[in-house]
């Protein structure tokens, strides 16, 4: 029995089994076995599923090693680590992640070995790299490299299209690059060389190339398949001008241009365009494909970019999409194009017209975002193509043949093939017919056997198909051995079979990670006042004097008996008793009555009492369903990264409920137990609490921002503003202008509601809301705005929380209050972006399907977001010196605690992860000691997205040395996340969760030298030391 199992053993004598008193390294091995509970009463039965997970987890890596060669912004994103999750559900792959600090700065040599080989293009990834990597290791690989070379030119992957039967749109082409290293471009330039310039005719709805003719509508688009920036101009008949498609940015995928009418190939003589034929989608729908192996597509729709330009999005920040079936001719297609272009998963493009259906694109690599089922269905696919390969290798070559043949004959392999899985795997698409299959199942890819085009093939066909290339320096690689001659299961180097008896060094290894979060989603700050004149309220002062505060649990029960009372028998008003009421069930720590007396004898007499309680910033039930997701993606990443992370974990929180309580959540998740002990995460105020030592530097910056909303001056470079908009104080002014005009509406709808309607507008409330919370909380707001000549940041700050919190728990309440009673009144007109138009060029408009009612919410919206994008960064600190002094004021015990972490970690034999928890003045302090420091940063200033709930800055360690040498080598990278952030989260979807999810991390610096990290770090620290 292995060590774990002897332990485990050892500790059933006992009465109690605490996986908590483990050693790390056994804790983290026992935390990666699957969901345990911390504490249980039948050990045996717990040691016993530990234990038989723990052997399953020493068969790991029995079929071979799977690589997976991306950059880590794809390689560790939530589909990918899911699709790995199950293909390693049985232990009988090791999953290798390769890294960007491997695939960027180390040689390939240097490069793990693998038998299996997941690759594909990103921007920034090094695809001729990758391609000499395979040359040198021939691993087995699932999308071949040298076809997505091919797919990076939209005319390569056109011709290829035709060359294998497959539909493509009616285009001509305007090819002008002498750079395009391929015969086919010299044939093409041959063939258009007599044809005179590129030329509009009939009054320009007629595109001329050489002798070809395309009337307008037509689609521009660039040959760079990863330039998005796409055209479509229509004729003098339909309007003229055009549309702009472009990636997806915010809540936008295109927009009306009416100056498009002359095509870029006329404009820009020197770029080379293709033009294709505007086809009328069915049902204003595209249709986006995704294959795994030949013979299982899954398809989608979603609404053209053509329509509106508009963008919904789920509560996980993507498209929202919808499943579609594939026709018979569509299936054949898919077949077509894993085969021809190499790629067993890959995603195409469909339009379909007129009963026809067209692809215009293949991208590559591509997965289902958010799907179980189709993770779980690719990844039998890839985990049987695997062991196909496997099992092809071992075989001798004719009884393999022999083996296949018997295969071929027989009607059973469908059914063989999922009682192998033993899993239902949906059969969308069918093979072709006539087909025969040459391996062992029918999902198994044969080695692809590439349609090429003539003077195509010598330079795009698929790498088992080709002789090996020269690696990028001209010469070829070194002799190394292949995955197929090494043996794993241990990490003392690559035994080779070269020349050189040197072992390769290790590759770059996540040793330790240290991660500050803020808290999950909470409610907005909110404070009540009452004042009540009957005796049951008044005697709560018991004689104490004038002012007296509640803070005992007894004393608050007892404000809510009175407060019941009151309101059976009708003492007091009924609105303010409901309000009291509602706030008194929520989590309230203390309650400030006060009084004036007006009678002044001997002893004065109060006749009225004041009452105080603060709300805001409790935990909300969204933010269980954010943090387990975010600690769930945390684990996967660990798995695969290095669980031992998961053994010597420390977590740390403030006292506020939101930070603790979202502690406790994402540390049960990540580590995969029902709960964690009450001492595991500790309090640290002293981290993580409010700090006041930057308390003057605040209120100074405060005022700075004041001055730059009063006068007309641009915005500095560095801030988040759009470039085309007018300064923020007229976008200012023009917020302030649009409260004003809502606040007439909100509070004609509030009268309307009494106790017998006022639940019919929203029957459900959730997070401690309620009608009378809502009411009196936006009442307040918006008289405090009207009744200032011009809106203060803080005042946008609070605008801008109520909209958003709002926006998801209580859309239905917020849409109504907002809604005029007549929306083609005068009054609504006036109140338009008319005389701003500059603001519709980067403040998306309202989708134009939505009720004309909801358009000034949506301008509200819109006006509030961009000012809070401004002025949040900059309430701590308007310049770089600013900014600097109040992160390290502010958060100088956070930034110290962070580098000891960073050094014990360097200095410990074993990995370890440290998490922090606190709220999002530290996240933005903490964020500016790296940036405004002399780190060097990946982001400019303007380019921080904002910073929700549970945003995240990771600080991750790498580590690795030489298998002949002790010499260790260190490597840091810090990640930025901007949390749970819906930037128009009134065109979310939202469900009854109510969760918008954390967005995925982004390198916020490059790898750096640990020594010099920690070192610069240290500086910045000593100057407030």
């Amino acid at each position: 029995m292995n060590e774990l199992g002897d332990l485990l053993w050892t500790d059933a004598r006992k009465e109690k089994y605490n996986v908590f008193s483990l050693p790390p390294k056994i804790r983290a091995q026992a935390s990666s076995l699957g969901e345990i509970s911390g504490d249980e009463d039948d050990v045996e039965v717990a040691i016993s599923r530990i234990i038989s997970r723990w052997q399953l987890l020493e068969r790991r890596g029995t079929i071979g090693t799977l690589g997976v060669c991306a950059l880590d912004s794809k390689a560790r994103s939530k589909p990918i680590s899911r699709l790995l999750e199950q293909i390693s559900q049985n232990a009988e792959f090791d999953i290798i992640m390769f890294g960007d600090k491997n695939i960027l700065d180390e040689p390939v040599e240097n490069w793990p070995p693998c038998d299996f080989l997941i690759s594909f293009f990103s921007g920034g990834f090094p695809l001729q790299k990758a391609i000499d990597y395979v040359t040198l290791r021939k691993p087995h690989c699932v999308n071949d490299l040298h076809m997505q070379m091919a797919l990076r030119d939209r005319r390569v992957t056109l011709a290829f299209l035709d060359e294998i039967g497959v539909p493509t749109i009616e285009r001509v082409e305007v090819n002008r690059d002498g750079d395009f290293a391929m015969p086919y471009a010299v044939l093409i330039r041959r063939v258009n060389s007599g044809s005179g310039l590129v030329t509009l005719e009939e009054d320009g709805d007629v595109l001329v190339v050489g002798v070809k003719r395309l009337r307008k509508p037509f689609v521009e688009k660039p040959v760079d398949s990863d330039d998005h920036n796409i055209y479509i101009y229509f004729s003098n008949d339909q309007g003229g001008g055009g549309r702009r498609l472009f990636r997806k940015t915010n809540n936008k995928s295109s927009e009306v241009d009416e100056t498009l009418h002359v095509p870029r190939a006329i404009t820009e003589p020197e770029s080379s365009y293709i033009y294709e034929k505007f086809l009328e989608a069915e049902n204003a729908e595209d249709v986006k494909a995704y294959t795994a192996g030949e013979f299982y597509c899954r398809a989608e729709t979603r609404k053209a970019p053509i329509v509106d330009g508009v963008v919904k999005r789920n509560t996980h920040g993507k498209e929202i999409r919808y499943i579609t079936s594939l026709s018979r001719d569509e299936t054949r297609m898919a077949s077509k194009i894993v085969q021809g272009f190499g790629q067993t998963v890959c995603g195409f493009g469909i339009i379909r017209s007129n009963g026809q259906s067209y692809v215009h694109s293949v991208s590559g690599w591509s997965l289902v975002k958010d799907n179980a089922e189709y993770s779980k269905n690719c990844a039998a696919v890839l985990r049987q193509l695997f062991i196909d390969e496997t099992r092809n290798r071992e075989l001798p070559r004719g009884l393999a043949k022999t083996f296949i043949s018997r295969n071929v004959q027989s009607r059973s392999v469908q059914a063989s093939f999922n009682k192998k899985l033993e899993w239902d795997l949906p059969e969308l698409s069918t093979a072709p017919k006539g087909h025969e299959y040459n391996d062992l199942y029918p999902i198994q890819l044969r080695r692809h056997e590439s349609r090429t085009l003539p003077g195509i093939s010598k330079h795009f066909a698929p790498s088992s198909l080709r002789s090996p290339v020269t690696g990028s320096g001209g010469s070829k690689p070194s002799s190394l051995p292949s995955s197929r001659d090494i043996k794993y299961g241990h990490n003392s180097g690559l035994s080779s079979s070269g020349t050189s008896d040197k072992k390769s060094p290790m590759a770059w290894k996540l040793k330790g990670i240290v991660a500050v979060h803020s808290h999950g989603d909470s409610t907005p700050k909110q404070d009540l006042e009452f004042t009540f004149h009957t005796d049951p309220f008044i005697d709560l002062l018991e004689g104490h004097g004038n002012e007296v505060t509640l803070t005992k649990q007894s004393a608050i029960t007892r404000l809510q008996s009175v407060a019941d009372s009151a309101l059976h028998v009708a003492a007091e008003n009924a609105d303010d008793l409901r309000k009291l009421n509602t706030a008194l069930q929520k989590t309230v720590k203390e309650v400030k009555l006060s009084t004036k007396p007006t009678d002044f004898g001997s002893p004065p007499v109060p006749e009225q009492v004041n009452l105080v309680i603060h709300l805001g910033n409790d935990p909300t039930h969204a933010l269980i369903y954010q943090t387990r997701e975010l600690a769930e993606n945390f684990r996967r990443e660990f798995l695969l990264m290095n669980a031992e992370l998961l053994g010597d974990l420390h977590v740390f929180c403030s006292s506020e409920a939101a930070a603790s309580y979202t502690a406790h959540i994402f540390t049960a998740r990540l580590l995969g137990f029902n709960d964690i002990p009450s001492d595991f995460i500790q309090e640290r105020n002293d981290l993580l609490g409010d700090s006041l030592d930057a308390t003057g530097q605040l209120e100074t910056a405060q005022k700075q921002l004041n001055q730059l909303l009063r006068e007309e001056m641009k915005p500095s470079a560095q801030s988040v503003w759009p470039l085309d908009m007018p300064e923020p104080s007229v976008v200012g002014k023009r917020l302030h202008q649009s409260i004003i005009a809502n606040r007439t509406t909100v509070l004609l709808n509030f009268s309307k509601l009494n106790s017998a309607n006022i639940n019919l507008v929203q029957s459900r409330w959730c997070s401690g809301q309620d009608p009378y919370l809502f009411m009196d909380r936006w009442e307040k707001l918006l008289a405090r705005i009207c009744g200032a000549p011009r809106i203060d940041p803080a005042q946008i700050v609070e605008l801008y929380n109520s909209l958003k919190f709002d926006a998801v728990h209580n859309r239905e309440f917020l849409e109504w209050c907002f809604t005029p009673t007549d929306p083609t009144s005068s009054d609504s007109r006036e109140d338009t972006m008319a005389n701003y138009s500059t603001l519709h060029s980067r403040i998306p408009a309202p989708a134009q399907h939505q009720d004309n009612s909801l358009k000034r919410l949506h301008e509200l919206w819109h006006l509030c977001k961009t000012m809070f994008d401004y002025i949040y960064p900059l309430k701590y600190g308007t310049t770089s010196g600013d900014k600097l002094e109040i992160g390290l004021l502010y958060s100088l015990p956070l930034l110290q605690e962070v580098v000891q972490d960073l050094e014990e970690m360097q200095a410990s034999d074993d990995s370890k992860s440290f998490f922090y928890f606190t709220n999002n003045s530290h996240m933005y302090t903490l964020l500016n000691c790296i940036l405004e420091g002399t780190l060097k940063s990946k982001m400019a200033t303007n380019q921080i997205p904002t910073l929700d709930c549970l945003s995240s800055m990771c600080f991750e360690l790498y580590e690795r040395h030489s298998s002949n040498s002790r010499e260790f080598e260190y490597s840091l990278k810090i990640t930025l996340s901007p949390g749970c952030h819906a930037y128009d989260p009134l065109n979310t979807v939202v469900d009854s969760h109510h969760a918008i999810f954390s967005a995925p991390r982004r390198d916020l610096t490059g790898h750096i030298d640990w020594k010099e990290a920690i070192e610069t770090l240290r500086v910045s620290i000593q100057r407030y030391v």
